[in-house]
């Protein structure tokens, strides 16, 4: 698999401890997927206050509502389990 985790290594890589380093597969999004967290990211949906809202996300993509929210729930979901994964 493409990523890597380095939680045991005390390593330093370019005055970083090791550990600090997480690679995300990027194969495992679609396209559609990978472009909703990015847009959604870029956009400020993520931020606190949000500087846009899922309606201001759909729009920019041209999809749905509910589309996007779909789409951003399983990206983030597969996400979520490549970081959190041992």
């Amino acid at each position: 698999m493409l990523r890597e985790r380095h939680r045991e290594s005390a390593h330093t890589v370019g005055g970083r401890d090791e550990r600090s380093l997480l690679f995300v597969d990027r194969t495992a999004f679609t396209d559609r997927q990978y472009e909703a967290l990015e847009t959604a990211h870029e956009m400020g949906y993520f931020a606190s206050p949000k500087g846009a809202t899922a309606e201001e996300v759909a729009t920019e993509l041209g999809i749905s509502v509910a589309t996007f929210l779909e789409h951003l729930s399983v990206a983030q979901t597969k996400l979520l389990d490549q970081i959190l994964s041992s």
